[in-house]
């Protein structure tokens, strides 16, 4: 029995037309029995030429497209209603016999100014970002998002510098190959992994290529996130000597970083099977590199705490010992601090980018400051360097006072203590190691020369 998606912009001209044809792709590709329809709240009435171009260069059939009032639709089932854009979501928060009910964002490529060349441009790029988010949710892999992106993009181009002087290529000296190598020489080389493992890093390279060397023909052979034994191909480059020899190192060099961080990853996370841990990363990550060793975690198979001090609060000793010395005053530094919390969340919620729904976190070292904890209801509680009998004892008091609260473990955790910290029954485990202490992945590259 298929199931069923309706796709919701404005226009229905662009994004969601998009949407629609790359939800049916990657569905079909796959077996997953979805059907998507696209519809809009005020359509146009045709579907922008530009969206055409963006997904027949991807090869995807836009045969029978219509722009398409979302009113025919409302008393229809569907298992997921998506919106892309703002409009639409002011336009219908809820929508009548949705099982689930998605916002998903993107700019309007509508509004691009410029030549004809860089409309285009923008209408690939927000295709791009609609395909990864489709792929992401269907395929149930982690998403290389814009954030990501921005990130790495910053990171290419120190990494570039570094090797040549410069940004870009053109700019820069790779003084060997420029010695060595004719101008003209053209070649094949595969990146081919030596061990055994979980990538990460073929996004890296497809927007390494994409930005830094377009004239590069590359091919991927798996996704971030797929498991590859010694001898797998991962990616393979085709086109200018030269070019390849300067952008191997930096392609490499992220590739085998984050390949480490995932395969760790995949390693804690398989020793939890069986139980409904989740296993998560935390701030101590490489500075610049956090979105990305993030991304590494979760194409290991584990998950992301808060991405930084902006997105979630979490009152550490520190901050406790801090506001006792502040405030002498103070009865209970724990319970005043989560209220204070608490009430800070809901006077700043319209500038925070999680809004009210702000996660509130404490960490305790003591079984004693948990108990004075719970009855405030923090939506998680850090219990650092408990023991499991610790552990299963605050287990117990949660599910007896405030079942509701989420229960984290860290410290002290390894591939062999890991199991029975998960077996006490908390709901997370936080590992630092999982990314400041993972060991680069081997991938080499292989030639295959074209003499010309």
């Amino acid at each position: 029995m298929s199931k069923r998606v309706l796709i919701l912009c404005t226009g229905n001209s662009c994004r969601s037309q998009m949407a629609e044809v790359i939800w049916n792709s990657i569905s079909d590709q796959h077996g997953l029995g979805w059907q998507a329809i696209s519809a809009g709240s005020k359509p146009s009435g045709y579907v922008h030429p530009m969206s055409i171009v963006a997904m027949k260069e991807k090869g995807l059939s836009t045969d029978g497209l219509k722009s398409k009032s979302s009113e025919p639709f409302v008393n229809e089932d569907f298992d997921l209603v998506v919106t892309v854009c703002g409009n639409a979501k002011d336009a219908c928060p809820v929508w009548p016999g949705a099982k689930q009910l998605f916002h998903w964002p993107f700019e309007d490529p509508a509004d691009a100014t410029g030549s004809d060349q860089e409309k285009q441009s923008c209408f690939n790029e927000i295709r791009d970002q609609i395909w990864g988010k489709i792929e992401s949710y269907l395929l149930g892999r982690p998403e290389f998002d814009a954030a990501t992106q921005a990130d790495c993009l910053k990171l290419l181009a120190m990494a570039l510098t570094e090797d040549t002087g410069s940004p870009t290529l053109d700019g820069g000296v790779d003084c060997t190959t420029q010695s060595v190598i004719p101008d003209a020489a053209t070649a094949s080389a595969s990146f081919v992994s030596r061990a055994e493992g979980i990538v990460c890093g073929v996004e890296i390279a497809k927007l390494a290529i994409s930005t830094l060397a377009p004239e590069l023909e590359l091919e991927c052979h798996i996704n971030d996130g797929d498991q590859v034994h010694p001898g797998d191909k991962i990616a393979t480059f085709r086109g200018s000597a030269h070019q390849i020899l300067t952008m191997e190192r930096t392609c490499l060099n992220f590739m085998c970083r984050l390949s480490g961080i995932s395969t760790l990853a995949a390693r804690f996370t398989e020793q939890v099977k069986g139980t409904n841990v989740k296993v998560l990363d935390t701030r101590k990550t490489t500075p610049g590199y956090r979105r990305l060793e993030k991304y590494a975690v979760a194409c290991g198979g584990g998950a992301n705490h808060r991405m930084g001090l902006y997105d979630a609060i979490m009152i550490k000793d520190n901050h406790l010992a801090f506001y006792r010395q502040w405030n002498k005053e103070s009865k209970d530094a724990i319970v005043e601090g989560l209220q204070l919390a608490r009430d800070w969340v809901e006077t700043n919620k319209a500038s925070l980018p999680n809004g009210a729904d702000t996660v509130v976190q404490l960490e305790v070292d003591t079984l004693e400051q948990f108990e004075r904890a719970l009855p405030s209801m923090p939506d998680i509680v850090l219990l650092d360097n408990m023991t499991n009998e610790q552990l299963k004892t605050a287990v117990d008091r949660r599910n007896e006072v405030s079942p509701r609260v989420l229960l984290e473990a860290s410290g002290g955790v390894n591939l062999e203590t890991i199991y029975d910290i998960a077996k006490t029954g908390v709901d997370r485990i936080s590992i630092g190691a999982l990314t400041h202490s993972a060991v680069n992945f081997d991938v080499g590259l292989d030639w295959t020369i074209e003499k010309s």
